[in-house]
Protein backbone atom coordinates (compact mmCIF):
# COMPACT_ATOMS: atom_id res chain seq x y z
CA UNK A 1 0.00 0.00 0.00
CA UNK A 2 1.37 3.43 -1.02
CA UNK A 3 0.28 6.31 1.08
CA UNK A 4 0.36 10.65 -0.07
CA UNK A 5 3.14 12.32 1.30
CA UNK A 6 0.74 15.29 2.19
CA UNK A 7 -2.25 13.91 4.33
CA UNK A 8 -5.42 14.42 3.90
CA UNK A 9 -6.43 15.70 6.95
CA UNK A 10 -4.36 18.47 8.17
CA UNK A 11 -4.38 20.12 11.94
CA UNK A 12 -4.71 23.69 12.29
CA UNK A 13 -1.76 23.94 15.45
CA UNK A 14 1.50 22.43 16.19
CA UNK A 15 3.08 18.97 16.21
CA UNK A 16 4.52 20.08 19.70
CA UNK A 17 1.39 20.61 21.77
CA UNK A 18 -0.51 17.94 20.05
CA UNK A 19 -3.12 17.81 23.62
CA UNK A 20 -3.77 21.48 23.30
CA UNK A 21 -3.89 20.85 19.45
CA UNK A 22 -6.61 17.68 19.10
CA UNK A 23 -8.76 19.34 21.44
CA UNK A 24 -8.90 22.84 19.52
CA UNK A 25 -9.32 21.28 16.56
CA UNK A 26 -12.03 18.78 17.83
CA UNK A 27 -13.82 21.51 19.21
CA UNK A 28 -13.84 23.44 15.69
CA UNK A 29 -15.10 19.94 14.09
CA UNK A 30 -17.70 18.67 17.13
CA UNK A 31 -20.11 22.21 15.30
CA UNK A 32 -20.36 20.59 12.11
CA UNK A 33 -21.76 17.23 13.44
CA UNK A 34 -25.34 18.73 13.74
CA UNK A 35 -25.37 19.95 10.14
CA UNK A 36 -24.96 16.71 8.15
CA UNK A 37 -28.62 15.54 6.57
CA UNK A 38 -29.36 12.34 4.95
CA UNK A 39 -27.16 12.94 2.45
CA UNK A 40 -24.28 13.81 3.98
CA UNK A 41 -21.14 11.47 3.80
CA UNK A 42 -21.42 10.97 7.34
CA UNK A 43 -24.23 10.08 10.02
CA UNK A 44 -23.68 10.95 13.79
CA UNK A 45 -25.27 13.06 16.74
CA UNK A 46 -24.39 16.15 17.64
CA UNK A 47 -21.32 15.90 20.14
CA UNK A 48 -19.73 18.73 22.06
CA UNK A 49 -15.58 19.61 22.14
CA UNK A 50 -13.66 17.91 24.99
CA UNK A 51 -13.10 20.02 28.06
CA UNK A 52 -9.53 20.11 28.21
CA UNK A 53 -9.06 22.59 31.16
CA UNK A 54 -10.19 19.78 33.15
CA UNK A 55 -8.87 15.90 32.48
CA UNK A 56 -9.61 13.65 35.17
CA UNK A 57 -9.56 9.65 36.15
CA UNK A 58 -10.14 7.43 32.75
CA UNK A 59 -12.80 4.84 32.54
CA UNK A 60 -10.88 1.38 32.38
CA UNK A 61 -12.22 -2.23 32.63
CA UNK A 62 -12.90 -3.92 36.08
CA UNK A 63 -9.49 -5.03 37.69
CA UNK A 64 -7.04 -2.95 35.80
CA UNK A 65 -4.83 -0.30 37.72
CA UNK A 66 -5.86 3.36 37.24
CA UNK A 67 -3.29 5.39 35.09
CA UNK A 68 -3.23 9.40 34.82
CA UNK A 69 -3.98 9.43 30.97
CA UNK A 70 -3.96 13.43 31.56
CA UNK A 71 -1.53 15.03 28.75
CA UNK A 72 0.76 17.95 29.57
CA UNK A 73 -0.67 21.12 29.12
CA UNK A 74 0.94 24.28 27.53
CA UNK A 75 -0.24 28.04 26.84
CA UNK A 76 2.74 28.23 23.67
CA UNK A 77 0.65 27.21 20.87
CA UNK A 78 1.93 27.40 17.29
CA UNK A 79 0.54 27.60 14.26
CA UNK A 80 0.77 25.10 12.01
CA UNK A 81 2.10 25.10 8.47
CA UNK A 82 1.10 22.74 6.31
CA UNK A 83 4.28 20.67 4.38
CA UNK A 84 4.96 21.45 1.02
CA UNK A 85 3.22 19.81 -2.02
CA UNK A 86 5.54 16.22 -2.50
CA UNK A 87 6.12 14.71 -5.91
CA UNK A 88 6.38 11.34 -4.72
CA UNK A 89 4.27 9.10 -3.07
CA UNK A 90 5.75 7.73 0.56
CA UNK A 91 5.66 3.70 0.66
CA UNK A 92 4.04 2.24 3.55
CA UNK A 93 6.30 -0.91 4.52
CA UNK A 94 5.10 -4.02 5.91
CA UNK A 95 5.61 -4.50 9.65
CA UNK A 96 6.93 -8.32 9.25
CA UNK A 97 9.78 -6.73 6.96
CA UNK A 98 13.07 -4.79 7.91
CA UNK A 99 12.03 -0.89 8.82
CA UNK A 100 12.64 1.87 11.23
CA UNK A 101 9.92 1.54 13.40
CA UNK A 102 11.97 0.12 15.98
CA UNK A 103 14.24 2.16 16.53
CA UNK A 104 11.75 5.18 16.26
CA UNK A 105 10.28 4.09 19.10
CA UNK A 106 13.44 3.53 21.06
CA UNK A 107 14.38 7.05 20.93
CA UNK A 108 10.97 8.05 20.99
CA UNK A 109 11.16 6.44 24.75
CA UNK A 110 14.48 8.04 25.83
CA UNK A 111 13.11 11.07 25.38
CA UNK A 112 12.29 13.03 29.09
CA UNK A 113 9.58 12.33 30.68
CA UNK A 114 7.93 15.93 30.11
CA UNK A 115 8.56 15.89 26.75
CA UNK A 116 5.45 15.87 24.61
CA UNK A 117 6.82 13.57 22.43
CA UNK A 118 7.86 11.03 24.53
CA UNK A 119 5.96 7.66 23.66
CA UNK A 120 3.96 7.90 27.13
CA UNK A 121 3.43 11.28 26.76
CA UNK A 122 1.93 10.16 23.11
CA UNK A 123 -0.01 7.03 25.17
CA UNK A 124 -1.87 9.23 26.78
CA UNK A 125 -3.02 11.55 24.35
CA UNK A 126 -4.97 8.50 23.14
CA UNK A 127 -5.84 7.39 26.66
CA UNK A 128 -7.09 10.73 27.57
CA UNK A 129 -9.51 11.27 24.44
CA UNK A 130 -10.57 7.35 24.08
CA UNK A 131 -10.80 6.51 27.60
CA UNK A 132 -13.16 8.76 28.84
CA UNK A 133 -10.52 11.17 30.35
CA UNK A 134 -12.37 14.48 29.20
CA UNK A 135 -16.00 15.78 29.75
CA UNK A 136 -17.75 17.63 27.02
CA UNK A 137 -17.83 21.26 27.03
CA UNK A 138 -20.73 21.97 28.74
CA UNK A 139 -21.86 18.87 30.06
CA UNK A 140 -20.46 17.80 33.39
CA UNK A 141 -20.41 14.03 33.67
CA UNK A 142 -20.76 13.42 30.13
CA UNK A 143 -17.76 11.64 28.73
CA UNK A 144 -16.03 12.57 25.27
CA UNK A 145 -15.52 9.46 23.83
CA UNK A 146 -14.19 9.82 20.18
CA UNK A 147 -15.07 5.93 19.70
CA UNK A 148 -18.15 6.78 20.10
CA UNK A 149 -18.74 9.02 17.62
CA UNK A 150 -17.82 10.43 14.32
CA UNK A 151 -14.36 11.90 15.66
CA UNK A 152 -13.27 8.29 15.40
CA UNK A 153 -11.42 8.42 11.96
CA UNK A 154 -10.58 12.01 12.00
CA UNK A 155 -9.13 12.02 15.31
CA UNK A 156 -7.04 8.71 14.63
CA UNK A 157 -5.93 10.17 11.14
CA UNK A 158 -4.86 13.62 13.15
CA UNK A 159 -3.15 11.36 15.44
CA UNK A 160 -1.11 8.98 13.66
CA UNK A 161 -0.43 11.68 11.05
CA UNK A 162 1.69 13.85 14.34
CA UNK A 163 3.02 10.13 16.10
CA UNK A 164 4.48 9.46 12.69
CA UNK A 165 5.98 13.01 11.89
CA UNK A 166 7.44 12.53 15.51
CA UNK A 167 9.49 9.50 14.63
CA UNK A 168 10.44 10.43 10.93
CA UNK A 169 11.83 13.74 12.66
CA UNK A 170 13.85 11.47 15.49
CA UNK A 171 15.26 9.45 13.21
CA UNK A 172 16.11 12.46 10.32
CA UNK A 173 13.93 10.92 8.11
CA UNK A 174 11.77 12.83 6.91
CA UNK A 175 9.70 10.29 4.25
CA UNK A 176 9.31 7.30 7.33
CA UNK A 177 5.80 5.82 7.45
CA UNK A 178 5.02 3.53 10.18
CA UNK A 179 4.58 -0.10 8.60
CA UNK A 180 1.43 -1.93 8.32
CA UNK A 181 0.69 -5.26 9.61
CA UNK A 182 -0.48 -7.37 6.18
CA UNK A 183 -2.96 -10.17 8.48
CA UNK A 184 -5.05 -10.96 5.39
CA UNK A 185 -2.29 -12.70 3.69
CA UNK A 186 -1.44 -16.45 5.36
CA UNK A 187 2.00 -15.40 5.03
CA UNK A 188 1.48 -12.01 7.40
CA UNK A 189 -1.02 -13.87 10.29
CA UNK A 190 1.81 -13.91 12.44
CA UNK A 191 2.54 -11.70 15.31
CA UNK A 192 5.46 -9.24 13.64
CA UNK A 193 9.26 -9.98 14.91
CA UNK A 194 9.58 -6.56 16.18
CA UNK A 195 6.93 -6.79 18.57
CA UNK A 196 7.93 -10.26 19.87
CA UNK A 197 11.29 -9.71 19.96
CA UNK A 198 12.72 -9.24 23.96
CA UNK A 199 15.63 -6.73 22.33
CA UNK A 200 13.28 -4.66 20.38
CA UNK A 201 11.56 -1.24 21.73
CA UNK A 202 8.33 -2.65 20.84
CA UNK A 203 8.63 -5.43 23.34
CA UNK A 204 5.81 -5.90 25.89
CA UNK A 205 6.18 -8.76 28.18
CA UNK A 206 2.31 -8.84 29.16
CA UNK A 207 1.40 -10.11 25.43
CA UNK A 208 -0.24 -13.41 25.86
CA UNK A 209 2.66 -15.90 24.78
CA UNK A 210 0.05 -18.45 23.59
CA UNK A 211 -0.85 -16.14 20.33
CA UNK A 212 2.63 -15.35 19.25
CA UNK A 213 4.77 -17.42 17.04
CA UNK A 214 4.33 -19.78 15.56
CA UNK A 215 0.66 -19.44 16.52
CA UNK A 216 -1.57 -17.72 14.16
CA UNK A 217 -3.36 -14.51 14.71
CA UNK A 218 -7.51 -15.51 14.93
CA UNK A 219 -9.52 -12.68 13.26
CA UNK A 220 -12.48 -13.26 14.71
CA UNK A 221 -10.91 -13.68 18.32
CA UNK A 222 -13.68 -13.65 21.41
CA UNK A 223 -11.62 -14.45 24.61
CA UNK A 224 -11.89 -18.43 23.17
CA UNK A 225 -8.92 -19.81 21.64
CA UNK A 226 -10.31 -22.43 19.53
CA UNK A 227 -6.91 -23.99 19.20
CA UNK A 228 -7.88 -24.59 14.92
CA UNK A 229 -4.62 -25.88 12.92
CA UNK A 230 -2.86 -23.81 11.00
CA UNK A 231 -4.51 -24.68 7.69
CA UNK A 232 -7.56 -24.51 9.38
CA UNK A 233 -6.98 -21.17 11.03
CA UNK A 234 -5.52 -19.74 7.51
CA UNK A 235 -8.98 -20.44 6.04
CA UNK A 236 -10.96 -19.23 8.80
CA UNK A 237 -9.12 -15.59 8.17
CA UNK A 238 -9.17 -15.42 5.03
CA UNK A 239 -12.87 -15.91 5.12
CA UNK A 240 -13.36 -13.50 7.54
CA UNK A 241 -11.21 -10.81 5.60
CA UNK A 242 -13.39 -11.79 2.26
CA UNK A 243 -16.79 -11.05 4.00
CA UNK A 244 -15.80 -8.21 5.53
CA UNK A 245 -13.95 -6.25 2.84
CA UNK A 246 -15.57 -7.59 -0.17
CA UNK A 247 -19.13 -9.62 0.09
CA UNK A 248 -20.62 -6.52 2.40
CA UNK A 249 -18.51 -3.36 1.07
CA UNK A 250 -20.92 -2.71 -1.05
CA UNK A 251 -24.07 -2.72 1.18
CA UNK A 252 -22.09 -0.95 3.94
CA UNK A 253 -20.71 1.59 1.40
CA UNK A 254 -24.32 2.26 0.48
CA UNK A 255 -26.25 2.37 3.13
CA UNK A 256 -23.95 4.39 5.76
CA UNK A 257 -22.51 6.56 2.51
CA UNK A 258 -19.53 7.03 5.07
CA UNK A 259 -16.60 9.08 4.18
CA UNK A 260 -14.34 5.50 4.61
CA UNK A 261 -16.02 4.76 1.25
CA UNK A 262 -15.82 7.96 -0.17
CA UNK A 263 -12.81 9.60 0.36
CA UNK A 264 -10.43 7.10 0.86
CA UNK A 265 -7.36 6.97 -1.82
CA UNK A 266 -4.84 4.11 -2.17
CA UNK A 267 -2.70 3.90 -4.89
Amino acid sequence: MKVHAKPKMIMTTAMQTPAKLIGETLETLSGAAATFGPNSLAFANPIMAPDITLCGPATFPEGVAATNCCPPSTTKILDFKVPPQANTLRVRPAAHLPNKYNKAVELMKALPEDDPRNFMQQARIHCAYCDGAYDQLGFQDLEFQVHASWLFYPFHRYYVYFFEKICGKLIDDPSFTIPFWNWDAPDGMTIPHLYTNKNSSLYDSLRDAKHQPPSLVDLDYNEVDRNLSPSEQTSTNLNIMYRQMVSTSKTTCDTRQNFICKSQTIL
